[in-house]
């Protein structure tokens, strides 16, 4: 129980003096003064006041050891628009510091099975909706065979020998392959797919346990808070992830006033997709419109900036094969349809929605590619490191 739930659950201090009552609660406690003149009108014995100078000597105690304590600890606010790859950073941040357990490994396995047969059910969907055919006719009763597990909500079970014998059926169609390659950026599909396509042998083993590459693939949607804390150099950091979607973010943004740095997540790949929830805004605009409440918002407004440009593989795709620029979603973009080019104007764009007072707030960008373990390791560890100087700096120990 900390300090200040001890102080609300003290009885209150009661006097009558001169038919006069005096009522002193916690957070009124009488100093030394009061306690003198308290004593002066005959309301205190001495061991009375000996009593109560120690409790109150061992609460000012405890509140500058909660104080020292709280000053070790970085708190992270993890942000983004929904899909984003919040959630897989999170993880990363979890590997790098600690292992799943057995226990958090064996959780896993449903989110991998409703994955994968999900993810194959979407990809039939568009085929049929394109006329586009099966290699071989009877490919149609393995789709029914997954529908079927779909309708009985036994997607998050172990494959029974039927379900994984359709599934390993439709992937090795030559025709699904091809689909897949070509319409996977048009479609959206997520990049999960073609990861637990590939692992079908290994997923179907009826003593499968995803291992921790797995993990970083399985996708869910957060709702409310996710913490995950760990130390680093001696410091303590909680790192809180919570959901992205529209009508999630209004409940939490004064919540985290407190919070050291946020790391702000962009999806630069989603420059020509739609949201979910409305088919209309273009995600990426979407994002950086978040962005721009966020850093400027009343309770970020000295809080620094850490923005991850995520899923630069999928961005790197599309500047490759697709003749969509990112002028669909910004039209005054008239620059070459390159990576660079791209990336600097997306830049400038999140830079150019600070206004006000936060114009000289720092903002740190990094590119990743979240599912990369290597890659985000070597940023997560640039990114710590600059947390905690500031934080020392801000405490005076640096």
């Amino acid at each position: 129980m900390s300090v200040y739930q001890r102080r609300e659950q003290e009885t209150l201090y009661r006097f009558d003096a001169l038919n006069q009552k005096i009522s002193f609660r916690p957070i009124d406690r009488p100093n030394s003064t009061t306690v003198i003149l308290l004593r002066s009108m005959g309301l205190c014995s001495s061991s009375e006041d000996k009593a109560e100078a120690a409790k109150t000597k061992e609460i000012d105690k405890q509140i500058s050891a909660d104080k020292a304590d709280n000053n070790k600890t970085i708190k992270l606010l993890l942000l983004g628009a929904g899909e984003c790859g919040k959630s897989t950073i999170l993880k990363q941040m979890r590997l790098h510091h600690k292992k799943f357990s057995e226990d958090e490994l064996a959780q896993q396995k449903s989110v991998v099975f409703n994955n994968t047969i999900n993810a194959m059910v979407e990809i039939c969907r568009f085929m049929a909706e394109n006329n586009y055919p099966f290699e071989k006719e009877d490919r149609k009763a393995d789709v029914d065979t997954l529908k079927d597990v779909l309708k009985q909500a036994r997607e998050h079970e172990p494959f029974s020998q039927s379900t994984a014998a359709a599934l390993k059926s439709l992937w090795s169609d030559t025709h699904v392959r091809e689909f897949y390659k070509q319409h996977k950026l048009i479609y959206h599909l997520h990049e999960s797919t073609q990861y637990f396509m590939d692992r079908l042998d290994r997923i179907c083993q009826p003593d499968f346990t995803p291992n921790s590459e797995e993990i970083l693939y399985t996708r869910i949607k957060t709702t409310g808070i996710v913490e995950v804390s760990f130390e680093i150099e001696k410091a303590h950091f909680r790192v809180f992830d919570v959901g992205g979607q529209r009508s999630e973010r209004k409940k939490w943004i004064h919540c985290f006033e407190d919070v050291n740095a946020i790391i702000f997540i962009v999806a630069i790949s989603e420059y020509d997709e739609k949201l979910a929830e409305d088919h209309h805004t273009n995600r990426l605009v979407e994002s950086i419109r978040l962005y721009e409440q966020i850093t400027n918002s009343r309770w970020f407004v000295k809080t620094s900036m850490i923005v991850f440009l995520n899923k630069t593989d999928l961005f790197r795709e599309k500047i490759a094969t697709s003749k969509a620029t990112i002028s669909i979603a910004f039209p005054d973009y008239n620059g070459p349809h390159e990576f660079d080019e791209s990336v600097d104007f997306i830049k400038a764009e999140l830079l150019k929605k600070q206004t006000g007072g936060t114009t000289k707030k720092q903002v740190y960008f990094h590119l990743t590619c979240a599912t990369d373990t290597n890659q985000v390791k070597l940023i997560l560890q640039s990114v710590i490191s600059t947390i905690i100087r500031s934080n020392l700096y801000k405490t005076g120990l640096y």
